[in-house]
């Protein structure tokens, strides 16, 4: 990693805070998520599609990896624990991941 001390940035914060511009990140991260989610989250899946999967909750190849654990453990998540926090019950659904990942983050 360098830098280089002649190189300046410099941003002009009215090209990303008018609302003309709020609009066009808007539609542009929409149809992002429209071309992309399908391949992460199944066919017919888009931005707007209920408990869709977003990039920050799972890696890219989530539906994958959730494969992956099928094959190799089938019962993984047949009996998850139950929690039940303010009247509701919550399956805690068992993540595998290497061991410190995510270390001290509830997934």
């Amino acid at each position: 990693m360098g830098a280089a001390r002649e190189v300046t940035v410099k941003h002009f914060a009215k090209a990303t805070t008018s609302p003309e511009a709020q609009d066009r990140i808007g539609k542009g991260v929409i149809d992002w998520m429209d071309k992309w989610v399908g391949y992460f989250c199944g066919k017919g899946m888009g931005y707007f599609s209920t408990n869709v999967l977003r990039f920050e909750d799972w890696p890219c190849n989530a539906l994958y990896l959730e494969e992956y654990w099928k094959i190799r453990m089938p019962d993984l998540n047949n009996a998850p624990e139950v929690v039940v926090l303010e009247g509701r019950e919550y399956d805690l659904i068992k993540v595998p991941r290497l061991k410190g990942f995510y270390k001290g983050r509830i997934i």
